[in-house]
């Protein structure tokens, strides 16, 4: 009808006066367009922004701590002392063998006139000779592990008998210079031959053999084992 008002409002937005409210037809820009009747929204013509996690650091899961049994040297590994000692002790067992062999062939040839003297030297000379045998059996058993004992013994006894050697030599008669000099060198050799035994004997008692000793399978004889036990 040609009465009809009519819409006099531009359809541009832009055309509008600055201030003035939107009239138009059309959704103003930027604007979602209203919820139809039922209360159903519409989504939104724009993207909503992405939402990102909340900012912190990261969660981990929590640490346990595992108890674990002491750490030991394995029960196989030699410490360097105990092949020491055992090496000393195969070394004095082959020097013993020497000298009891030709203190043999002397006191054999009949050298010595005195019976006491020459019951003595055999006394001492089959002592050696146990001495050898100790030596030589103790130095395959620490190698091996199984105790040390026997070595103990070995050098022990080894160190009794250059005991024995140093008071028979600087009791000697005479003081003239042949027999002084043969004093000395027989006081100085009997020394000598008491310097293995004592190292020996020495690195056989240090903690680090014990130590291993105790670790072997089945424990030392006669000490407890501080072999970790495993489930």
């Amino acid at each position: 009808m040609d009465g009809a008002p009519q819409d006099q409002s531009p359809e541009d937005p832009s055309q509008q006066p600055e201030g003035t409210p939107y009239q138009g037809s059309h959704f103003p820009p930027f604007a979602s367009p209203p919820s139809p009747p039922g209360g159903i929204p519409q989504p939104s013509i724009y993207p909503s922004a992405p939402s990102y996690p909340a900012a912190g650091y990261p969660q981990y899961p929590p640490q346990y701590s595992a108890q674990y049994p002491p750490q030991h040297a394995p029960a196989g590994f030699r410490p360097g002392t105990a092949t020491a000692a055992a090496v000393l002790a195969f070394v004095q067992a082959g020097i013993t063998l020497l000298t009891t062999c030709f203190g043999m062939i002397g006191v054999a040839s009949g050298e010595t006139q005195d019976e006491f003297a020459s019951g003595v030297a055999w006394l001492v000379l089959l002592a050696q000779l146990v001495g050898v045998a100790l030596l030589i059996a103790g130095g395959v058993q620490l190698v091996h592990g199984t105790g040390r004992t026997i070595l103990i013994i070995g050098t022990a006894l080894e160190l009794a008998i250059c005991l024995v050697y140093l008071i028979a030599f600087a009791t000697l008669p005479g003081v003239d210079e042949d027999t002084l000099g043969m004093k000395v060198v027989m006081i100085g050799s009997a020394t000598f031959l008491a310097i293995m035994p004592v190292i020996s004997l020495a690195l056989a008692c240090t903690g680090s053999v014990v130590q291993w000793l105790r670790r072997q399978p089945g424990g030392w004889p006669g000490q407890p084992s501080n072999t970790p036990s495993w489930p």
